[in-house]
Formats: C-alpha cells, sequence, structure tokens
C-alpha cells in the first residue's frame, strides 16, 4: 500500500527525493583520500628538476609508476619504494609523459605538467610492457 503511495506523490515530492539522492551521491564522491586529492601535492614540486632531492619526488616516481612511464623492477613483485631523488630515470619518465600529453617536453616538473596529473582519470596504465596504449585506439 505504501508503495502505491510513493508512486502516486506529487511531481515536488519527487523532484526533492532527487535532489536529496543526487546530494548524497556527490558528496560521496569527493572523499578526502580519492587518488585524485592524493596528487594535487605534486603541487608542491613544481620546477623539480634532474639532481634535486625534494621531499615529495616519491610521489611524483608512484605516480608515474602507476600509469607505466616508471617500470618496476622488483622481481617478486613488492611494491616499489621510491626515493626522493630526482634522477635521470625521472628525467625520462617526465619528458615521456609531457610528449604524451602534448606537453612542452622539457623533463622539468612545471605547471602544465602537474595540471595534467592531477585531473581525474581512470587506473588504467597508459604503458603496458613497453607499448603506450593510448596510440593503440
Amino acid at each position: 500500500m505504501r508503495l502505491l503511495q510513493v508512486l502516486n506523490a506529487s511531481p515536488l515530492h519527487c523532484v526533492i527525493l532527487l535532489i536529496i539522492v543526487a546530494v548524497f551521491s556527490l558528496s560521496s564522491n569527493a572523499l578526502p583520500n580519492s587518488p585524485t586529492s592524493d596528487w594535487n601535492t605534486l603541487y608542491n614540486l613544481s620546477g623539480s628538476h634532474s639532481g634535486q632531492e625534494v621531499a615529495g619526488i616519491s610521489k611524483l616516481k608512484s605516480y608515474l609508476n602507476q600509469f607505466g612511464y616508471i617500470t618496476n623492477n622488483n622481481s617478486n613483485n613488492q611494491p616499489t619504494k621510491f626515493n626522493d631523488y630526482f634522477d635521470d630515470a625521472l628525467e625520462h619518465a617526465i619528458k615521456i609523459y609531457q610528449k604524451s600529453f602534448n606537453l612542452n617536453t622539457t623533463g622539468i616538473l612545471d605547471s602544465s605538467t602537474i595540471n595534467q596529473m592531477v585531473k581525474p582519470r581512470c587506473g588504467v596504465p597508459d604503458i603496458v610492457n613497453g607499448t603506450a596504449l593510448m596510440y593503440l585506439s
């Protein structure tokens, strides 16, 4: 009987119900520990370049590893522990990333590169086993 009452509700009640559902679903997507908010810490690294040791570079290396720009050389498939040293391998990975997204290819972590990195995206790597998947489709 209650189901029939709900189905016969006025349009105003339906609109209010839809607004409430939308608000709760949007708030659940904006969690503080989401990957996008985690990557926002990359802004602290703006201007970093090869030869520097900067707190947080390990987070950048993790990002580039997650999307295939830095390979995991662990033979036992354990998570790689990255350091905060901006080495030549990181510079090379940033250049590949910049080229992949048509950014100025400098190897320096500039604001346009960081802006691209913090954009929401799926978790699928861009590069798998040396093959850039973004160019296969």
